[in-house]
């Protein structure tokens, strides 16, 4: 859930939002679950080992993720995207978007 959230970083925000604390939560629910279980150290162990791994990997997978999400945007609102463009040429000097 982590990982696909990023694809919705620069369309939805609030889907974005959503589906990362969802990834989240449901991560920390299962990985204290799992500490807090009965089962053996070596576990315990490859089970942290996995998560620290998801994390470094999260991190060097999230930006092309978040670059996919803003590709996305801008391939299905090319057409308003060229019309924003095209009235910004008119103005010389400063443009500022609030």
């Amino acid at each position: 859930m982590i990982f696909g959230s990023f694809l919705f970083f620069g369309r939805k925000t609030g889907t974005y939002n959503l589906i990362l604390l969802s990834g989240i939560g449901i991560c920390l629910v299962t990985y204290i679950s799992i500490l807090f279980s009965k089962t053996s150290a070596k576990s315990k162990l490859i089970w942290t080992i996995f998560v620290f791994g998801m994390a470094v990997i999260n991190t060097f997978v999230s930006p092309y993720l978040i670059k996919s999400s803003y590709l996305i945007y801008v391939n299905s609102n090319q057409n308003e995207l060229q019309q924003i463009s095209s009235l910004l040429e008119i103005f010389n000097g400063d443009v500022r978007v609030l």
